[in-house]
C-alpha cells in the first residue's frame, strides 16, 4: 500500500481504516453518518482516502456502492494509486458493519494527533522567528491552536434522544444540588429577579450613559464571583489595572479614590491596609493591553486554559479596537465585536459580561446587534431628573432571553441603592432599613 506522503510521524491504525471501509461497502448509508465526522484526509493511507471520497460521491448521487462503481469513480478522478486487489479486499473481506463508528473514532483519533503535530511544528516556526515580538508571536500561535480546535470539531447534529437524555441529567443534577451554579451578583434583589444570578454561558450586556455605573456594576459582580471561588478575567480598554484595583479597594474600604491618593489618617490607613489584604488573594486576572477582539480572545483563551475561568468582563464594547474589521462601517464594526463576545461565551462555556454605552434615547449605541446577541441586557437608568430618586438607580431588563422581557418595575427591572462616591450598588430596602 502507498503511505500518505508527508513528514508527520506515522500515527495510524491500518486495521481500523480497512475495517471502516469494509463496513461502508456492506452498508453504504453509513456515509451519511460519517460525513459530518470524518473527511477523506483523515485516512493515513492514500488508497483509503480516495476510496472513501469515491464512496461519498456515489452515495450523494444516489448510486450503488460496489467494486465496479467505485473503480469507475476512481478512474474518473485519475486515482491510479489505488490497487484493484486492495479494493476487492475491502469489498469482500469483512462480514459486518456493526462497529463502524468505533473504527471511525479510531481513524479520527490518529488524524487529530497527526494534525496536532503539524500545528505544533508551525507554532515552533512562529516562535522561532526573530521578526515578530513575543506578544505577536504568541497571538499567532494561539490563532494556530484555534484553527486546530476548529478543524477537529465533529458533527454538531444530535438526536432527540441524546438531547433529552442530557437535559434530563442536567435537571436531575439541579434537583440534587449538583447543577452548574448561577453566578451571583451579590445584590440580593437583583439575583432574585434573575432567578439566582447570571446563568452559565450567558452573554450579558450592561449599558449606561457615560459615568452611569456600568463599570461599577460589572466590577462588583466580578468581585463577588471571585469571592465565591470563581476565576474571573477583566479586559479593560478604558482603565488601567491599577485604576480598577482602586475601585475594588473603594468598595471594600469605603475610601474614595481621592482619599486613597491623598494623605490618610491612621484609621483610614488601617482600612486601606485591611481591604488590600482581603482582596489580594482573589482569583481575578487583568489584561488592559489587549486591543482587538483577536488579541482579547487569545488572551482569554490562554488564561482559561491555565486557570479555568467562570466569568469574563469586557469594558467596554464601543472602545474595543476595530482593526480586525477592515472595510466595515462603524455599525458593522460594533456588531462584529458584539458577536465575538457572544461566541466567546459559547466556545469557552463561561459567562461574559460586556459594558456598552447608551445613546441619548437610553438604547445601546451604534449597533442593534448588541441587543440581538445579548442573553440579558441590563439598562442602568440615571434617574437624575427626579429628586425623589436620588441615591438610587433603576436597572431595567431591556432584554431577558431567560425571563421577563418588559421594561417595568415589577416584571422587568429592579431599583437599587447606588453610591457614586463609594462605587457601590446595593439593595435599596435593606440599605434604608440599616440606615
Amino acid at each position: 500500500m502507498t503511505d500518505n506522503p508527508n513528514t508527520i510521524s506515522p500515527l495510524y491504525s491500518q486495521d481500523a481504516e480497512e475495517s471502516l471501509m469494509g463496513a461502508v461497502f456492506i452498508d453504504p448509508q453509513l456515509v451519511h453518518q460519517l460525513a459530518g465526522f470524518l473527511v477523506p484526509t483523515d485516512f493515513y493511507f492514500l488508497q483509503n482516502q480516495f476510496i472513501y471520497e469515491a464512496c461519498i460521491n456515489l452515495v450523494q448521487r444516489g448510486e450503488d456502492v460496489d467494486i465496479v462503481s467505485v473503480e469507475f469513480e476512481l478512474r474518473a478522478f485519475k486515482h491510479a494509486e489505488v490497487d484493484r486487489g486492495h479494493l476487492i479486499y475491502l469489498a469482500t473481506n469483512f462480514a459486518t458493519a456493526l462497529h463502524a463508528m468505533t473504527y471511525a473514532r479510531i481513524v479520527k483519533h490518529f488524524a487529530v494527533r497527526r494534525m496536532g503535530i503539524g500545528k505544533l511544528q508551525k507554532i515552533h516556526h512562529e516562535l522561532s522567528s526573530e521578526d515578530l515580538d513575543v506578544n505577536e508571536a504568541l497571538t499567532q500561535a494561539q490563532q494556530i491552536l484555534n484553527e486546530a480546535f476548529q478543524s477537529v470539531r465533529v458533527s454538531t447534529v444530535r438526536t432527540q434522544a441524546e438531547v433529552v437524555s442530557d437535559y434530563y441529567d442536567h435537571v436531575m443534577d439541579i434537583q440534587a444540588g449538583n447543577g452548574q451554579p448561577r453566578l451571583k451578583t451579590g445584590i440580593v434583589d437583583l439575583d432574585h429577579k434573575l432567578g439566582g444570578g447570571f446563568g452559565h454561558k450567558w452573554f450579558v450586556v450592561v449599558s449606561a450613559p457615560s459615568g452611569g455605573g456600568k463599570t461599577t456594576l460589572m466590577m462588583q459582580v466580578a468581585i463577588n464571583v471571585a469571592q465565591q471561588g470563581g476565576k474571573v478575567m477583566v479586559i479593560s480598554r478604558e482603565m488601567s489595572d491599577e485604576e480598577l484595583e482602586a475601585r475594588i479597594i473603594t468598595q471594600k474600604s469605603g475610601l474614595s479614590s481621592g482619599e486613597q491618593q491623598s494623605k490618610m489618617d491612621e484609621k483610614q490607613l488601617r482600612r486601606f491596609v485591611n481591604a488590600s489584604g482581603n482582596v489580594a488573594g482573589l482569583p481575578i486576572f487583568y489584561d488592559c493591553t489587549a486591543a482587538t477582539m483577536t488579541q482579547i480572545k487569545a488572551s482569554v483563551l490562554r488564561t482559561h486554559q491555565a486557570h479555568g475561568l467562570s466569568l469574563v468582563v469586557i469594558d467596554y464594547i464601543q472602545i474595543v479596537d476595530p482593526s480586525d474589521c477592515n472595510g466595515y462601517n462603524r455599525e458593522q464594526e460594533v456588531a462584529y465585536i458584539s458577536r465575538m463576545c457572544k461566541m466567546l461565551s459559547a466556545e469557552l462555556g463561561v459567562t461574559v459580561i460586556a459594558g456598552s454605552q447608551q445613546n441619548d434615547n437610553g438604547k445601546v449605541r451604534e449597533s442593534r446587534a448588541i441587543r440581538n446577541d445579548a442573553d440579558l441586557l441590563l439598562q442602568i437608568d440615571s434617574n437624575e431628573e427626579d429628586p425623589a430618586e436620588q441615591g438610587s438607580k433603576m436597572i431595567f431588563f431591556d432584554k431577558f432571553r431567560h425571563g421577563p422581557d418588559k421594561s417595568n418595575v415589577e416584571g422587568g427591572g429592579v431599583r437599587l441603592y447606588y453610591d457614586p462616591n463609594l462605587l457601590y450598588f446595593g439593595d435599596l430596602v435593606r440599605k434604608n432599613l440599616n440606615g
